[in-house]
């Protein structure tokens, strides 16, 4: 995906996601004058596209898709994209001219360690991919139902984050294949350990002795560039990927152009930590000054796969001096069962789930899964595809200011066993046979009250009476170190 050059705004959005309804080409307005802009960042959601929580209108947008042509039926949630176009003063809504979408990588899985719960790491052709519960999933092989059953041989697409050497944080990863046959497969990074003949990009080695060298300066690799590489022939004996073509990617390092005190808006997710004031987004060095101001945190919040919201100004080097750190807000919320009502369209409402609403906006991630009975999921889903009676899973935060329940991730599932379930920290312990978590009034009778203080982390399954209002728990477990 193409880096940003010399924009007057620069944003790189991760996690984060705004759900809208119908299909392509609504929404836009704002009434006011538009000006230029690209920005990159993850799809959260259509009836538009939203990106970076702006909705574009697309009636009159053209679409590429890892180099040739596409359409908005090809875009998904989770994807990162560049938008070129234009956006409104009240920077919400604009027009896409042109949006682009490249995988960050597609390769063999050599291992995972993936939870129960569908998050972890992955180690894809040696670069370790870190899975997150608000990364989506898709699969294209019947039986692969969840990241949890991805294996080794098996062919993946990542979008997402990388630091170049070898990590990176996936905004969404499908399954192409169950095994490599001779397809092309991708990966992109920094060279090290440059050989005759050989290469490193994070833990995977690049045999290049019989590779083209596409854009490449004087024709000649060296160190510290950045490239991608491209394989038909996939992993040797040896275990190295014999690359068929070695491309120059962007201008060779992963940097954003900028100049010299040019504003920047820059959200995503940090990729590495130089040091205790140093840190990079996507290979975008940030760096932390003597007034540099936070919100919802501190310095020592900062850490690798944190998302963050960085407002600053470039200096000669092209590093971003930061003059505010926004940290996101920690979703250790999530809630499982069917829901009491809806209201309002696209990304903006509300959901009622054991008797709590809960907001819905535009950086909510709104997905459908349901394909029971012969159902297919909706594509361009939104609050208008939700109905009472459906059945979800939601991944939530108490917000800091309001003290509302917000969703970050709302994904509407098949019925299942119906089980309800609710994790998140205790607000409060009323009796010896009661928990309160995100609002909601658990009975733990039955189960028998565990050793819990207030804010520890409970995760309870059970039934919700919507007449009483209580969650009646049936299991009960403590997340004694509170993650």
């Amino acid at each position: 995906m193409n880096r940003l050059s010399k924009s007057r705004f620069i944003a790189l959005a991760v996690s984060g996601l705004i759900g809208a309804s119908g299909c392509g080409g609504g929404g836009g307005g704002g009434g006011s004058t538009g000006t230029g802009q690209l920005t990159s960042g993850v799809i959260t959601g259509f009836g538009s596209v939203y990106v970076d929580g702006i909705e574009f209108e697309t009636n009159q947008s053209s679409f590429s898709l890892d180099d040739g042509p596409g359409s908005e039926d090809d875009l998904e949630v989770g994807m990162v994209v560049t938008v070129k176009g234009t956006v409104d003063q009240n920077g919400t809504t604009g027009t896409a001219t042109h949006i682009e979408y490249d995988d960050e990588l597609e390769g063999i899985v050599l291992s995972t360690g993936i939870g129960t719960d569908g998050t972890g790491t992955m180690d894809i052709m040696g670069q370790i991919v870190n899975i997150g519960p608000t990364t989506i999933f898709e699969s294209d092989v019947p039986g692969i139902t969840g990241i949890e059953q991805i294996v080794a041989g098996n062919v993946v697409e990542v979008s997402g984050y990388s630091s170049g050497d070898g990590t990176a944080f996936a905004t969404r990863i499908e399954v192409k294949l169950a095994s490599h046959a001779g397809e092309e497969i991708e990966v992109k990074g920094i060279i090290h350990n440059l050989t005759a003949s050989t290469f490193g990009i994070g833990g995977l080695t690049v045999n290049f002795s019989t590779a083209m060298l596409e854009d490449i300066p004087g024709g000649v690799l060296v160190e510290g560039l950045y490239v991608e590489v491209k394989s038909t022939q996939g992993m040797n004996a040896s275990g190295q990927l014999v690359a068929s073509k070695v491309e120059l990617e962007d201008d060779g390092d992963m940097d954003l152009d900028g100049d010299d005190g040019e504003d920047v808006k820059l959200n995503g997710i940090i990729t590495a930590e130089l040091s205790e004031t140093v840190f990079e987004i996507d290979g975008q060095t940030v760096i932390i000054v003597a007034d540099t101001e936070f919100e919802h945190g501190s310095i020592v919040d900062l850490a690798e796969g944190v998302l963050v919201k960085v407002e600053g100004r470039f200096n000669v080097d092209d590093a971003l001096i930061a003059e505010e750190i926004e940290l996101e807000e920690e979703r250790d919320i999530e809630m499982e069962g069917t829901l009491e009502a809806v209201n309002g369209t696209g990304a903006s409402g509300t959901v009622t789930l054991f008797g709590q609403t809960i907001i819905i906006n535009s950086m909510t991630i709104l997905v459908d899964d349901q394909d029971e009975d012969g159902l297919l999921p909706v594509h361009f889903f939104g609050l208008d595809d939700l109905a009472a009676g459906d059945f979800v899973e939601l991944d939530a935060f108490r917000d800091s200011v309001s003290g509302n329940l917000v969703a970050a991730k709302l994904e509407r599932d098949d019925h299942s066993d119906d089980v309800a379930s609710l994790e998140g920290p205790v607000e409060d312990i009323p009796d010896g046979n009661t928990l309160v978590i995100a609002g909601v009034t658990v009975d733990v009778s039955g189960v028998g009250m565990p050793p819990v203080s207030v804010g520890d982390e409970v995760e309870v399954d059970g039934d919700y009476d919507v007449g009483t209002m209580i969650f009646t728990a049936t299991a009960i477990e403590v997340d004694e170190e509170g993650d």
